[in-house]
């Protein structure tokens, strides 16, 4: 009888508890939305002292925007849950705001 006990935890141990496998569609959002954030940071971290006002308004209102609104934002509310208030393209775009209001007034850029 001790012997079935062993047998049993062992199993349980061995089988139990190992580690589920991730699913496919997980992994790959992240490293989706990880590599939008790249691209999104690499334009945000430029020196944009170094460029004159019609590239920053470029960067900024075109390149910039260009990435969040047909890149980032499609990925985020495809896989947000409809309760979800956090991301919905209501917020996103006023996150989008908020990152047009820090340029502008630190580089009087006017995105139309």
């Amino acid at each position: 009888m001790k012997q079935w006990v062993y047998v049993l935890i062992c199993s349980f141990i061995t089988f139990g508890c190992s580690p589920s496998q991730p699913s496919d569609q997980a992994p790959s959002m992240f490293d989706e939305l990880d590599l939008i954030n790249t691209k999104m940071n690499e334009i945000l971290l430029r020196d944009l002292d170094n460029y004159s006002a019609d590239e920053r308004k470029h960067i900024i209102c075109e390149e910039y925007t260009q990435i969040y609104k047909h890149e980032y934002m499609p990925i985020v509310l495809k896989n947000s849950k409809p309760e979800d208030r956090q991301y919905n393209e209501k917020k996103l775009l006023a996150e989008l705001n908020e990152t047009y209001t820090n340029y502008k007034n630190e580089y009087q850029i006017r995105c139309d």
